[in-house]
């Protein structure tokens, strides 16, 4: 691979799924399954320290996504379909 796939590689996949995931796990009632899981593989220590970190306030569209709203959804299919084809 070239210089340049990296660099599309690292700031159209990495970057987002770091992004997403720190909000879903820091932001996300920890009532969900994926916390049980966190708790199996002994990683809830460093997750706790995480959202103990980040305190500020988020608003529900963005930790929700589709679930408050269809219609943000709808809105992020658009940028979706831009990454298949970059």
């Amino acid at each position: 691979m070239n210089k340049r796939t990296w660099i599309d590689l690292i700031v159209l996949i990495f970057i987002p799924i770091l992004i997403g995931g720190t909000i879903y796990i820091t932001f996300r009632s920890e009532k969900l399954l994926m916390f049980d899981w966190f708790k199996v593989i002994a990683v809830d220590g460093s997750i706790d320290l995480l959202r103990g970190l980040i305190t500020m306030d988020v608003p529900d569209w963005i930790v929700y996504s589709g679930d408050v709203d269809p219609s943000v959804r709808r809105n992020l299919t658009p940028f979706e379909g831009l990454l298949v084809y970059v």
